[in-house]
């Protein structure tokens, strides 16, 4: 399957996290039909395209955003990975699907959700979420 809706809408979006989402949308498809017919099917409508995703794993991040960052990189297709889980929730993927999947990814550099970085020196960062 081509997944011309998914393609459609990442060059369309202008957010990374959201070009990240269809990344991994993408790979998944590339391994399992039933997986690229169930996206694909998700993404004609609007509620479900991946800037909705995108902003359910923003809004997701900034809640449990730990010193100032809210990175997590994706480093293979784990049911368990909190950004994965999410997108798998977001589409109602069953998790078991993604278990025949190929783990690893060949793009690593994903990044979308918290990461407590404790040792960091709180006093010299400056977020710019702080800003908004």
């Amino acid at each position: 399957m081509e997944m011309l809706e998914l393609k459609k809408q990442m060059q369309a979006a202008s957010a990374p996290h959201v070009r990240g989402i269809g990344e991994i949308l993408l790979y998944l498809g590339q391994q399992n039909e039933q997986i690229a017919a169930l996206i694909e099917q998700d993404l004609a409508n609007r509620e479900m395209s991946i800037n909705a995703c995108g902003k359910v794993l923003y809004d997701y991040a900034e809640k449990h955003q730990k010193g100032g960052s809210w990175a997590c990189a994706v480093f293979e297709m784990n049911p368990d990975n909190p950004v994965i889980k999410l997108i798998l929730d977001f589409y109602k993927i069953p998790s078991a699907w993604v278990e025949g999947v190929r783990t690893e990814c060949a793009d690593t550099s994903v990044e979308v959700l918290p990461m407590a970085h404790e040792e960091e020196p709180q006093a010299e960062i400056i977020d710019l979420m702080d800003l908004l």
